[in-house]
């Protein structure tokens, strides 16, 4: 072997050493694991401070506490599947000021069924039963909120590996007081860690992104804003066992009678819990 070969064997072997750590790096499904008749209760924090010129004294404060069911009540052969959602307990603090639209109490007991398909995204949510009269409208504004706002917004769409980063641009549609609101989602996540939470071990997750979108129905205007959190999810079935989100958004109105100004900052946090009966 001459010594211009044997130098390009050596520098070879040394790249494909350099190399093999890379290729070896391991990679993670974060798609959902479910059985049928799996089920998971949730607590879910919701905190609310609004302010605008056109609310009585500026601004507006309240939290909302439920307690929620998640069951998985069948799997279809394409990998889609029915969960039966109920919201077992709800409280309100500062419900002096909370809209009427926010009334969380009239959906308690109230089975909702969400179709998902195979990737996660939210297909359909219809209650079971007929829903009353005094819950119409939170049930509407729960079940667009379930159909625009699912874990396909965070995840991504192939197996990762700690460390790497991805992109997903959402667009949504829902009701707002003032008309239908267009939004484009732009969540940039990571897989930041495997760590041990309450004796699960989890991936932990880290977001951050913006959104923008418009307004119009009876009124029009832009909105904006920014959003970041962290997920922590069981490495063994994927499903959320702890979610936290900081949302940060401001709408210019423009309707006949003139212009005015909205800013929301909300707080979510959602845990999984072992208990059923009282709410902590």
């Amino acid at each position: 072997m001459t010594r211009s070969i044997a130098r390009k064997c050596l520098l070879c072997a040394l790249l494909a050493i350099g190399l093999a750590p890379l290729s070896a790096q391991k990679t993670y499904d974060l798609a959902a694991k479910y059985v049928e008749g799996q089920s998971w209760v949730f607590d879910f924090v919701t905190a609310f401070e609004v302010s605008s010129d056109v609310i009585e004294g500026g601004s507006m404060a309240y939290q909302t506490r439920q307690r929620l069911k998640e069951e998985v009540e069948k799997i279809y052969e394409d990998g889609s599947l029915d969960l039966l959602i109920t919201i077992l307990h709800s409280e309100t603090d500062g419900s002096e000021t909370r809209p009427p639209s926010l009334d969380f109490d009239a959906l308690v007991n109230l089975p909702l069924r969400k179709k998902v398909d195979k990737q996660g995204v939210v297909r359909s949510v219809e209650a079971v039963d007929e829903v009353p009269e005094k819950a119409r409208v939170m049930y509407l504004q729960f079940k667009q909120g379930l159909l625009a706002f699912g874990r396909d917004l965070y995840l991504p769409q192939k197996p990762v590996a700690v460390g790497d980063a991805w992109l997903r641009e959402t667009p949504i549609s829902y009701d707002t007081p003032v008309g239908v609101a267009d939004q484009l989602y732009t969540i940039q996540a990571k897989l930041n860690n495997i760590l041990s939470y309450k004796g699960r071990d989890c991936y932990e997750i880290l977001f951050d992104g913006k959104f923008t979108g418009m307004v119009d129905q009876g009124a029009a205007g832009i909105l904006n804003g920014a959003v970041d959190g962290r997920i922590l999810m069981d490495v063994n079935t994927c499903q959320f066992t702890k979610f936290e989100m900081r949302h940060d958004q401001s709408m210019n109105v423009r309707e006949v009678d003139g212009e005015y100004s909205i800013r929301v900052k909300l707080t979510q946090t959602f845990e999984a819990t072992d208990e059923e009966e009282s709410i902590r």
